[in-house]
């Protein structure tokens, strides 16, 4: 709803339900809610009194004559509500409510509420001021009468209500006791669990420990079997070289023992040639043997490795468990 369309509804409707005794209208917008301050003056038009009766000495033909002039006279204007034709009805603010909803319904304004007896259309009745006073004092009586009843209703329930505090109290100093022996009763059970873990990591540990130092032991023994078998390949590899020096000289020997046969058979193939041929005489059996002995022993049969080859380092081992480890306590030569 914009505030422009219900200002001019409202304004057409001020103008039209109180015409000339509408006297001031001003918007106000220092609340939440846009209203106006209407001023609306109830007016009438005010007669000049007719005589009514004549005065001392006047003719009946001049008090006629008088009444006359007094009729003829023009109405004033004036304010006064009692004498207003509009504000003089009954119920007539309320009236003018309708008809200003009627006005500004269709921008979606609610009706409000009406004033006690105005919804029901009925004319008040005046009351003598003596029945009035005995009827407030009467009225007055019941809500004492009512007052004294809900005041000692009060003074049972704020009894009820202390007794019932003082219950909660004592239920809540019981709660308190009972929540700190639980609370100790926690603490204590938290520190038994702690020290039953750090006794069970403890020997877990020391487990673990055992296991650890019987392992370490299998290696050191692993380790000193592996020491043992280094120094023993280390004994046997210089034996190794001993005898391979040994083998050097031994082939040396051989080969010149070798020289020699051959020389020696070629000497006497020649010299038993030449006896043969001169003298035309075969060579023995049991020479021709010797010769055949002499040839076979120079022949070379076996090769026996050089002593720069027996003596160099073993090819690296291939790495194994040392619990599958064994020993090997020969060592073949190759011929």
């Amino acid at each position: 709803m914009a505030l422009d369309e219900w200002l001019e509804r409202t304004m057409e409707w001020l103008q039209t339900e109180y015409g000339d005794d509408l006297a001031h209208v001003s918007l106000h917008l220092d609340e939440d809610t846009p209203h106006l301050h209407v001023l609306v003056i109830p007016t009438y038009a005010k007669a000049a009194r007719v005589p009514g009766r004549r005065k001392r000495g006047e003719t009946s033909e001049e008090f006629e004559a008088r009444k006359a002039a007094v009729a003829a006279q023009d109405t004033v204007r004036t304010a006064g509500r009692a004498s207003s034709p509009y504000w003089s009805r009954p119920f007539a603010r309320r009236d003018a409510r309708k008809s200003y909803h009627a006005a500004v319904e269709p921008l979606g304004l609610g009706y409000g509420r009406d004033f006690i007896g105005e919804a029901t259309g009925e004319k008040p009745q005046p009351k003598a001021t003596g029945k009035w006073v005995r009827e407030q004092a009467a009225e007055l009586r019941d809500r004492a009468a009512d007052l004294d009843k809900r005041e000692r209703q009060l003074v049972t329930r704020e009894v009820r209500l202390n007794e019932q505090e003082r219950i909660a109290r004592a239920q809540l100093i019981e709660a308190e006791a009972k929540r700190d022996s639980l609370i100790d009763t926690g603490k204590q059970e938290r520190a038994r669990l702690i020290d039953v873990q750090r006794r069970w990591d403890a020997r877990k540990l020391s487990r673990e420990a055992k296991k650890i130092e019987r392992r370490a032991d299998a290696l050191v023994q692993r380790t000193e079997r592996v020491v043992q078998r280094e120094n023993q390949l280390d004994q046997r590899s210089k034996n190794l070289d001993s005898r391979a020096a040994r083998l050097a000289g031994l082939q040396d020997e051989l080969d010149q023992d070798r020289e020699d046969l051959r020389t020696a058979h070629g000497v006497l193939s020649r010299v038993l040639g030449w006896i043969g041929r001169r003298l035309g005489l075969q060579v023995p059996p049991k020479l021709q043997d010797a010769l055949n002995l002499i040839e076979d022993a120079a022949r070379p049969r076996m090769r026996i490795k050089p002593a720069e080859e027996l003596s160099a380092p073993p090819p690296k081992p291939v790495e194994q468990p040392l619990d599958e480890a064994r020993a090997d306590d020969e060592v073949g030569l190759s011929f």
